[in-house]
């Protein structure tokens, strides 16, 4: 759909696929940052409806960041997004 089409062309601008541990505890979640909250709140929308997940807001001075926990959701971005040796 076009809303996805325009979820990955964010995501591959402003996104982050992490898969790691934090403190003992296996962490897997993506997450947008942007200035621009509109963005974010189309993002917002289109990972609720299209992708399945409730996305929860990190503000900070600078940049507003949105970010979803899910290891299929993390492992599946990763893939798509980044290339490993």
């Amino acid at each position: 759909t076009k809303d996805l089409a325009w979820f990955y062309w964010l995501f591959a601008a402003e996104g982050n696929a992490y898969q790691g541990k934090s403190c003992g505890r296996n962490i897997n979640r993506i997450s947008i940052a942007n200035k621009d909250t509109q963005i974010l709140e189309k993002a917002k929308i289109i990972m609720e409806e299209k992708l399945h997940v409730s996305p929860y807001w990190q503000y900070s001075h600078d940049c507003d960041k949105l970010t979803a926990t899910s290891k299929p959701l993390a492992n599946l971005f990763a893939k798509m997004f980044y290339t490993y040796n």
